[in-house]
């Protein structure tokens, strides 16, 4: 399924100060070991975000030594580190603040968040899961739980996150976004026009919701009124935006639907544009051309589909496969993620993926990843 449409809503949210008022050494509710303890996290937080990264991780295990056994400073270091976009570095901190209070609902928050931000949705769903054992009412765990589920082809799994999300909170525009969507992917855009309709009410600026209210209208068979909603959504959002690709290739179908076959053959072209591995509008393109009695243009459009379907899985394995050499399981599992979107059944990538996890220590998902390359073909993965 694609994720264009699906909000990600990846930021972090700050710790309360309260939580620092904790038995640090020296009474810090009564006034100054918070204080110092906070002039040192600032400290080693303006190294790391200034790309000192060794100096900086340095004085964060020396102010943690100082300060043995306090939570809530493992969780800021944590929070420190994800800031300067470290999150590979941020999650063995956020791990020990879990172990010092597995109660810490912020903690178990910040820990997802860093997984997710890897690209190891397994363990982020993980935990996005305890932090709503820990806070059912959490909107941030349960939405990007959400999100994690239909990335994953959880659909049923994250349409019952999602509504459990807007009984929750039912101005949770994002989440009723996402609900519509994973309903239009489900094959059900009639119910999917209720919630993002809703969305739309609370944000009616958005071009996400509007491309989603077409793909509804789109599911619906109702190709007019779906070009009129990825229209308005391309005036919102700006044609030479990046992230407009897929909303070029739907505003694509709309017109290939009405017979404007000219129009949707510049649609397509101009998703080619922003992105020009993105396969389904080549054969599209490939389509709309046949329909205008190009035909050999058209081969030509569906055999460069081919190739960059086949060209960019390969290339990021081979990404994958140099951050292995350099000892970065992390960044070879960020690559073999966005491979095993594209095409979920490539056994290479899931050879790949049980690789890279037995590298970083997780046997358990290493153990999925060889049983999945095993079930796809691959003879050496199975036991």
């Amino acid at each position: 399924m694609s994720g264009e449409g699906v909000f990600r809503g990846l930021g972090v949210w700050l710790a309360c100060a309260a939580a620092c008022c904790v038995l640090l050494r020296g009474d810090p509710c009564a006034g100054q070991g918070v204080e110092e303890a906070r002039g040192a996290l600032d400290g080693a937080r303006a190294l790391a975000e200034g790309g000192e990264l060794d100096e900086a991780l340095a004085r964060y295990e020396a102010l943690a030594e100082a300060h043995e056994g306090q939570g809530w400073l493992l969780r800021e270091i944590g929070q420190s580190l994800m800031d300067a976009g470290r999150f590979a570095e941020a999650s063995p901190w956020l791990d020990r603040a879990i172990k010092v209070d597995g109660l810490d609902v912020e903690a178990v928050l910040k820990a997802a968040l860093c997984r997710d931000a890897l690209g190891m949705s397994g363990e982020a769903a993980r935990l996005y899961g305890r932090a709503l054992l820990l806070e059912p009412g959490h909107a941030r765990a349960a939405f990007n739980l959400g999100r994690l589920q239909i990335e994953a082809g959880e659909l049923e799994k994250a349409e019952a996150t999602y509504r459990d999300l807007i009984a929750r909170h039912p101005n949770h525009w994002m989440g009723l976004n996402n609900l519509g969507l994973l309903l239009v992917d489900r094959g059900q855009p009639t119910a999917a026009l209720g919630p993002l309709r809703r969305a739309r009410a609370l944000q009616p600026g958005d071009p996400g919701v509007m491309h989603n209210l077409g793909r509804a209208h789109a599911g619906r068979r109702e190709a007019a009124l779906a070009l009129g909603w990825f229209d308005r959504a391309l005036a919102a959002l700006g044609a030479e935006d990046l992230s407009a690709v897929r909303l070029h290739f739907d505003r694509g179908g709309a017109l290939f639907a009405l017979g404007r076959f000219e129009e949707a053959c510049a649609a397509y072209r101009s998703a080619l544009s922003l992105d020009p591995g993105y396969a389904p509008a080549r054969l599209n393109l490939g389509a709309a051309l046949a329909n205008l009695g190009r035909d050999a243009e058209a081969v030509e459009a569906l055999e460069q589909a081919v190739a960059y379907s086949a060209e960019r899985i390969a290339i990021l394995h081979q990404i994958a496969v140099n951050h292995m050499a350099r000892q970065d399981p992390d960044g070879a599992l960020i690559a073999l993620e966005r491979a095993r979107r594209l095409d979920e059944g490539n056994a290479r990538t899931w050879t790949l993926l049980a690789q890279a996890m037995e590298a970083r220590g997780d046997a358990a998902g290493a153990e999925v990843a060889q049983r999945r390359a095993c079930h796809l073909g691959v003879s050496a993965a199975c036991p």
